[in-house]
């Protein structure tokens, strides 16, 4: 019984290898993670015995089934699981190259679609995305979403929601006009306000959407997920959740905290560099390590990531710090204090996968006083 569960296990893996073309780790990993048989097995073997299908010693061989499935099967995955990983982020040839091509597209044209629906921060982001725009060149989308999802076009509540909608395109049409910036505003009607942003980000072929803070103050977002977090799952393109606490022409001192070295890294870091540049300031990397950590390692580390981050492609702007500190989120919060602003890598914080912000970007958010950008590739 134990043999022929564990081999059509590795069967069935095998075929969706061949069919999918899936490398031998995932596979066995995929085989190890369906091996543990443990409820259901149980409540299937204990009813057929009760019911006279099954006799003593298949009930016990399925016993014996289920300790050791449950007993092999976590111990394969994690050391299959672990290989995997190493394989994945070691698998491009040119990681920075990859990076910096895709960034490199994005400086040399900003399309930034910038969704108004609150007017307390949309002259900031406004203002933030024509820094941006006027720095690399390009056009400032500002886009208002009317929502008929609760209503009919027809209806006199759907015309005053499309009235309102106008007058905050019309404000943030106004800001754009009084700093100069290139703009085209954009009305947009949709049932559903996270699709629509992405949509219009996709007729646009916008390469960045940057949207302001959004509290979850409803039991429907927290359960759901907010219009961010929609967005975030959704988008084709960049996209920057920023929360502002001052002129974006103020913010010079941009901390980056990084936790690995990947291309993911220097994307984020990347993002930060072009908001200094835009604004005249200084983008400050932020490395935490083990208590432990020698000062000599601590030397290595800074070197390797100055290798790593500033030949060839980012050799400008960028201070590098390696604070030894096992409170990683401490760590940012103190650092924060010194900093005009922080630039954050959204899925760094995830503390499962699918979890973006409702999980953990409150009680972060809360204790961070300098303005803040949520960046997501």
């Amino acid at each position: 019984i134990v043999i022929g569960l564990c081999g059509s296990k590795f069967i069935a893996a095998l075929i969706v290898k061949i069919i999918y073309g899936y490398g031998w780790y995932e596979t066995l990993t995929m085989w190890s993670l369906s091996l543990p048989q443990v409820a259901a097995t149980l409540a299937a073997a204990f009813v057929g015995l009760e019911a006279g299908l099954l006799n003593e010693a298949v009930f016990n061989s399925v016993i014996v089934l289920m300790l050791i499935t449950s007993t092999i099967g976590p111990i394969l995955t994690q050391g299959f699981g672990s290989k995997l990983a190493v394989q994945r982020v070691d698998s491009p040839v040119k990681p920075e190259l990859e990076s910096i091509e895709s960034l490199t597209s994005l400086e040399k044209g900003l399309k930034i679609i910038v969704p108004v629906y609150n007017p307390e921060t949309e002259s900031y982001l406004i203002e933030m995305a024509g820094l941006l725009v006027n720095y690399q060149g390009g056009r400032v989308f500002p886009l208002a979403i009317a929502s008929c999802s609760s209503c009919r076009l027809i209806d006199p509540e759907f015309a005053h929601i499309l009235s309102r909608t106008r007058k905050v395109l019309d404000q943030a049409t106004e800001t754009s006009k009084k700093l100069g910036i290139n703009h085209k505003p954009i009305l947009r009607i949709d049932n559903d306000i996270a699709l629509g942003i992405c949509y219009a980000a996709r007729e646009r072929d916008a390469n960045l959407i940057l949207m302001g803070y959004q509290k979850l103050n409803t039991i429907r977002s927290r359960l759901l997920g907010n219009v961010i977090e929609q967005v975030f799952r959704s988008s084709h393109c960049q996209v920057v959740m920023m929360r502002l606490s001052s002129q974006p022409v103020t913010l010079k001192r941009i901390l980056v905290p990084i936790s690995e070295l990947s291309p993911q890294t220097l994307d984020l870091i990347s993002f930060a560099r072009l908001i200094a540049m835009s604004t005249q300031g200084k983008v400050t990397c932020l490395y935490h390590c083990p208590n432990s950590t020698s000062v000599s390692k601590q030397e290595q580390l800074k070197t390797e990531l100055e290798n790593y981050l500033l030949k060839d492609h980012l050799d400008g702007g960028i201070n590098i710090r390696v604070i030894p500190n096992s409170d990683h989120l401490g760590v940012i919060v103190n650092m924060s204090r010194s900093f005009d602003l922080i630039v954050l890598n959204a899925l760094d914080f995830q503390p499962t996968p699918g979890i973006i912000v409702s999980d953990w970007g409150t009680p972060l958010l809360s204790q961070i006083d300098c303005s803040l950008a949520l960046y997501k590739k």
